[in-house]
């Protein structure tokens, strides 16, 4: 891994952020591997990455969301106030 950093640092320093972000990756898989930890960083990495994707899928479709929020609440409380005259 130090020898990876070196020949980054010194041939290809226009790839600094994805070469480090690559190297960090492959340390903390072969750790885990190496543990036996491997299936719990794999699920931490997925529901992380799930978290992330559900927040950018809410920050997109903010408004959408937000009226469908509004319609399923107006017709649970229509469907509330129906029940109610029917007894």
């Amino acid at each position: 891994m130090l020898l990876a950093l070196v020949s980054l640092l010194l041939f290809r320093q226009e790839y600094l952020v994805g070469g480090l972000a690559a190297i960090l990756v492959l340390f903390l898989f072969l750790e885990a591997a190496f543990r036996g930890r491997l299936t719990r960083l794999v699920t931490s990495v997925t529901l992380g990455l799930a978290v992330i994707t559900a927040l950018v899928l809410l920050y997109e479709f903010f408004w959408q969301v937000l009226i469908v929020v509004v319609l399923v609440i107006g017709a649970y409380i229509l469907w509330a106030n129906l029940r109610e005259l029917r007894r």
